[in-house]
């Protein structure tokens, strides 16, 4: 946006230092011809001085359009001195705009070569959340996976726990028909042996 602006400005400063220059090659060729005429009434004046006795009205006259002359000469050196200094003070204008460009230009190349870095660091930076996101999907796929197999294994504890429990069972069932065996054969002894005494 401000270079857009500094180049606006340089187009202006360009166009006001041609209407200058312009101006100022006008006022030259104006002193030019004051000059001419300038030296013209010298020339007149000598011619009229030679004659001044017939001629010292016209002389007067001469010396009064030598006057009026010297002061437009005046006035267009005084205007050219103007357009000078303002010339000079344009041109430094110019040259201090051309600086601000060159600077703001290298401003610029870097500033894309910034934008450059990160694109590249951001093509890298998704390129990497692609690959995440992959071993992210494969990790879900595994998980899920796992998580079949662990409620396989809850099955299948769950199973085995109930056979455990029946298991259990049958073996207190048995303890107990083996308690009364035990009983059965110790009542069997005790009888033998008194049959036996």
């Amino acid at each position: 946006m401000k270079l857009l602006g500094f180049k606006n400005e340089l187009e202006k400063l360009q166009k006001n230092m041609w209407v200058l220059e312009s101006d100022r090659d006008k006022y030259c060729v104006e002193a030019s011809k004051a000059n001419k005429n300038y030296y013209q009434s010298l020339e007149q004046v000598k011619l009229k001085n030679n004659l001044i006795t017939r001629l010292q009205r016209k002389n007067i006259e001469a010396e009064g359009r030598l006057k009026q002359q010297q002061n437009l000469y005046e006035a267009v050196r005084s205007d050219r001195q103007l357009f000078s200094k303002n010339l000079l003070e344009a041109q430094d204008e110019i040259a201090e705009l051309k600086m601000k460009y060159k600077l703001l230009s290298q401003q610029l190349s870097q500033l894309k070569e910034e934008i450059s870095t990160k694109d590249k660091q951001h093509q890298a930076d998704d390129k990497q959340k692609k690959g995440i996101r992959k071993e992210n999907n494969i990790l879900e796929k595994n998980k899920e996976d796992i998580q079949k197999q662990i409620n396989s294994s809850d099955q299948m504890i769950k199973t085995q726990e109930s056979d455990i429990s029946r298991l259990k069972y049958v073996i207190t069932e048995a303890e107990a028909e083996k308690q009364k065996q035990r009983k059965d054969y110790e009542m069997v002894i005790n009888e033998r042996d008194i049959l036996g005494t």
